[in-house]
């Protein structure tokens, strides 16, 4: 099993927060949430429900972390050195942790370490020229990862939703239940698709919902 460290943690100052963009407008908030229907994020909480936030040891820069999955929120309660018996590592949906105004201590996602594995070699995967980086050793960001052939009908709209996993052996399950060829599995970070829908309602996205880790499909 990977186990969060330091070193991960101050890595993730250096990246870009999930807050500001497009301002905080109601249009774009609906939206988003609508893209992540019950998925739990983890944080380090004091009994008072008062979010932890950490000091970079590089610089005077903090950020309030949450965690994908919660053995890792429980490695930075360890790591950070609070009291256990004061501090409490607590669940909280993924479309209430992000910042649509853009003010306060900036907000950073951890991903699942083993997910990042996934998606960089996703990423080596010659069939996906379209997604590669100048660096296909590195990702940044909290992996999704999805594929065109596989889609949902939400019930509610006219048109049919890419379900986008934040684990790829999700998605491989998913794609096992369906019939004919596979296609071919993409990734990108819930990061960027979350800064660009707030950037604009007519996103590339907007086909995209999130699945929480361990379903098949989303969780309304």
């Amino acid at each position: 099993m990977n186990s969060i460290s330091d070193n991960d943690l101050q890595a993730k100052y250096n990246e870009p927060p999930i807050c500001g963009g497009g301002g905080h407008n109601k249009n774009y908030e609906e939206e988003i949430k609508k893209r992540m229907p019950a998925v739990p994020v983890y944080k380090v909480s004091n009994y008072t429900q008062g979010d932890v936030s950490t000091v970079s040891t590089f610089s005077d820069t903090q950020a309030k972390f949450y965690f994908i999955t919660r053995p890792d929120a429980r490695d930075y309660l360890r790591l950070t050195g609070h009291d256990p018996t004061v501090f409490k590592v607590i669940d909280t949906p993924l479309s209430d942790v992000v910042d649509f105004e853009g003010y306060g201590v900036p907000i950073r996602l951890v991903p699942d370490l083993s997910q990042v594995k996934n998606a960089i070699q996703v990423r080596k995967n010659r069939q996906n020229k379209h997604i590669a980086s100048p660096d296909d050793d590195t990702f940044s960001g909290v992996p999704i990862f999805w594929c065109d052939t596989l889609t949902i009908n939400s019930g509610k709209e006219p048109y049919l939703y890419h379900p986008a996993f934040l684990r790829k052996e999700d998605l491989d399950k998913a794609l096992d239940k369906i019939q004919g060829p596979r296609g071919v599995v993409k990734v990108d970070s819930l990061e960027h698709m979350i800064n660009e829908k707030k950037d604009s309602l007519t996103s590339k996205w907007n086909d995209k919902v999130i699945v929480a880790p361990g379903r098949l499909e989303p969780q309304h």
